[in-house]
């Protein structure tokens, strides 16, 4: 296990397993936000976008247009970086 898995698994185990599987993905899925994030090595701004636009409408029903706002503020934020 590499330090990333460990930070990972130290991460994941603060959150209740079940629930994480949900909206984040299997830990065994290879679709897995933190898992694409990390392959793809996106910053920080494109990161956020994956994982809001993944989990939208599945951690909280009640909350899908807020992640889908939060993920369209990360598309803001980096289109801003790359115009400096």
């Amino acid at each position: 296990m590499d330090i990333m898995e460990s930070k990972q698994d130290e991460f994941l185990s603060t959150f209740d397993r079940d629930n994480e599987k949900n909206y984040y993905g299997d830990k065994e899925s290879p679709y897995e936000a933190i898992k694409i994030i990390n392959n793809l090595d996106l910053n920080f701004n494109r990161g956020n976008v994956l994982k809001y636009i993944l989990r939208a409408g599945k951690k909280y029903a009640d909350k899908e247009i807020e992640d889908l706002q939060k993920a369209k503020n990360y598309i803001d934020y980096e289109i801003e970086r790359l115009k400096k």
